[in-house]
């Protein structure tokens, strides 16, 4: 019986995943907004550069020249992320020449005119190589330009200073013409030009603070730089023709500010509206290694496979206006502010609670362990309810503010459950199930809930835009685990069946949520969690877990993650996500990087992260209710048939996610907040 269990669950998730795969998925060789059909050829590409230009300096403001051009462009927030926490100019201009994450730490040789077949000038990209090759993301600094001339096309830089360079310059660091600021005008004759206006870049010296002031004395300064640079780029239309693509873009965002630019695209086939790319799945969001993508794709180029980055397309939805783009740029920067002090108080209310509990078992106080069980539900509630926050304009509350209202609502949310289940236990169970469900719709609705919230994911930080960031991914994965082994009943039970195709399905609905190309095209996500479910699944069905079935469902993870990355190469290539790209990237023999950087990303997190702080009292915790009074936790696995299960596959979990995700340290630690509480409400029950 216990057999035929088995092959029925994993049956239940095989036919899940199958099932809502082809559902879900666009078929064979079908279309999509992204790639419909292939975009007429242009005549040259115009990219216009303004170092620091942000939507907020565009909403409101007496621009024509660029109110104009946005009119009948594709637009959108621009990330300029590339490797650290802030992305300098000259780091900016070696990603976009790129096509991927670089960083420029050298200075450029002195130029030299040369007289080769082309006459034009180069500088020595030496000092972007050997940043690019110390940092792992196996960029060529260079591959714009290189495969431009490759396929016989010229470059023009005008104005700018000279990291602005490494945006065209091929990897020999030429280009073709080369004219300095304050020359004609007129745009030189080239396949591309790349334009630097730095009207706002020499406003740098300027701080922050007065350039992002209230009082109109204080902004003038940067209000005057605007205009002057909308008239310059009028002067720079006016000398464009009607089968030119050009592109309005803000390599780097005012100094220390971490903030989003602006992006705009218009030409021959950009249907006007929200820009987004492959990249980001997102609508008003590209990020700056997409540029190099969209130039050479939009003039008839291959794409080395040195570019990561994915082609620009507009028509995604309303345009927005400045108004409106600004705004998100507004949210996304206070996202970040949250993130810190949201996660604080999320771990010293777990490390104060687990410290109660562990005090309350060893000493035998009840009454503090009731209080902790209270703490406990809170616990459970607070990551959905900074979820649930994305539906709110919760940036207009003051950041103490904000810390405040998602407390009180998960001590609202946790009372409410207490109230209306049959006792701590069912509450608990149901704000965990809650938590899983508002995860997996929210996925299958867009992710509303994954963009700018303080679990979710940045379009600064430029991780992800679309699926499940890290975080998020822990909280469905380890919920899914308890929800899957909570009221698992006791051998011989006439319920069993049933049990067993919940739990199967509720796994099934995870590894598609998690894993599907639609909806969250996790890498790591599903190496991680498939095994995890399986071994939940053997320890509920009482299968013995061995060398024998870890190795077979290993083979059987990587298969499953090879048949979501095969339907997402069905997709059209501007659909296609990470899944496609990482298997291509294994396929041309690059895990060896690939490893190298989660490696070195889980090394620094383990040393850096606030994370790193709580898994210590994690483990003491957990020592204490295992062995006093007499094996706490080994009488409650006793009395809770399901609780074995659950703690043997969040250890599979915790292993792989931290093995196998770029936040390391930060996976288990997540898992933490939903598992240990529920330990503790057990805990609290048996002591009740």
């Amino acid at each position: 019986m216990t057999r035929r269990l088995t092959g029925l669950a994993f049956a239940v998730v095989a036919a899940a995943v199958v099932v809502l795969a082809g559902v879900l998925s666009p078929g064979v060789g079908g279309s999509s907004a992204l790639g419909a059909a292939a975009a007429p050829p242009v005549g040259r590409v115009v990219v216009v550069a303004v170092p620091r230009l942000e939507w907020a300096d565009v909403a409101g403001a007496s621009t024509p020249a660029l109110d104009g051009f946005f009119d009948g462009a594709a637009t959108a927030l621009l990330s300029v992320r590339a490797i650290g926490p802030l992305t300098g100019l000259a780091e900016g201009y070696v990603t976009i020449g790129a096509g991927n994450r670089g960083t420029f730490r050298g200075a450029l040789v002195r130029p030299t005119v040369v007289t080769a077949e082309r006459a034009g000038v180069t500088w020595s990209m030496r000092p972007a190589r050997l940043d690019a090759d110390r940092k792992l993301y196996d960029a060529e600094p260079g591959a714009l330009g290189t495969a431009l001339h490759d396929a016989g096309l010229t470059t023009a830089l005008v104005g700018g200073t000279p990291s602005a360079a490494l945006a065209v310059a091929d990897q020999a660091g030429r280009i073709d013409i080369v004219v300095p600021t304050g020359a004609s005008p007129s745009l030189p004759d080239a396949d591309v030009v790349f334009v630097v206006i730095d009207d706002l870049e020499r406003l740098e010296p300027v701080s922050h603070a007065a350039t992002y002031a209230r009082s109109t004395e204080a902004r003038l300064p940067r209000v005057e730089a605007v205009h002057s640079l909308d008239a310059e780029f009028g002067e720079l239309l006016s000398a464009t023709g009607p089968d030119d693509l050009v592109m309005l873009v803000g390599p780097a965002a005012t100094r220390d500010s971490g903030r989003l630019t602006v992006f705009a695209m218009r030409g021959p086939g950009v249907s006007p509206g929200a820009a987004q790319s492959a990249t980001t799945r997102r609508p008003h969001y590209v990020t700056l290694p997409d540029i190099a993508p969209t130039i050479l794709e939009r003039l008839g180029v291959a794409i080395p496979d040195a570019v990561n980055g994915t082609a620009i397309t507009g028509g995604h939805g309303d345009r927005g206006s400045a108004n409106w783009l600004n705004e998100r740029a507004e949210r996304a920067l206070y996202r970040d502010r949250t993130i810190g002090p949201v996660s604080v108080v999320y771990i010293v209310a777990q490390v104060l609670t687990y410290a109660a509990v562990a005090v309350a078992v060893a000493k035998g106080r009840r009454r503090v362990l009731r209080a902790a069980v209270a703490v406990a539900l809170t616990i459970l509630a607070y990551p959905t309810v900074t979820f649930l926050s994305g539906a709110v304009k919760y940036r207009v509350l003051p950041l103490p503010l904000y810390v405040v209202a998602v407390v009180a609502a998960a001590v609202a949310l946790g009372w409410a459950a207490n109230r209306l289940a049959r006792g701590p236990v069912m509450a608990a169970a149901g704000l965990i199930a809650l938590g899983w469900s508002v995860q997996v719709v929210d996925i299958a609705t867009g992710g509303r809930f994954q963009l700018d919230t303080p679990f979710g994911y940045s379009p600064i930080v430029a991780g992800r835009f679309q699926g499940y960031g890290n975080l998020s991914f822990s909280i469905l994965a380890i919920s899914a685990i308890v929800v899957m082994t909570a009221r698992w009943p006791t051998a011989g039970s006439p319920k069993r069946p049933r049990a067993v195709r919940g739990a199967a399905v509720v796994a099934g609905l995870t590894l598609v949520a998690d894993g599907l190309p639609r909806f969250g095209a996790d890498v790591g996500g599903v190496l991680a969690f498939l095994p995890a479910a399986a071994v939940t699944m053997l320890v509920l069905t009482d299968r013995r877990v061995n060398v024998a079935r870890l190795a077979v469902l290993a083979t059987v993870s990587a298969a499953v993650l090879a048949a979501f990355a095969w339907l997402d190469h069905q997709r059209p290539a501007a659909d296609r996500t990470h899944l496609a790209r990482f298997s291509d990237r294994l396929l041309d023999g690059e895990a060896g990087s690939i490893l190298r950087r989660k490696l070195a990303a889980n090394l620094h997190i383990l040393t850096s992260s606030i994370w790193t702080w709580l898994m210590p009292f994690a483990l003491v915790f957990l020592v204490v209710v295992m062995t006093r009074p007499r094996g706490a936790l080994a009488q409650l696995q006793r009395t809770v048939p399901g609780l074995r299960a659950a703690l043997g596959g969040a250890a599979v979990l915790a292993v792989l996610g931290f093995a196998l995700n770029d936040s390391g340290i930060a996976i288990p630690a997540m898992m933490c907040g939903v598992l240990l509480p529920w330990i503790v409400v057990l805990v609290g029950e048996e002591h009740r």
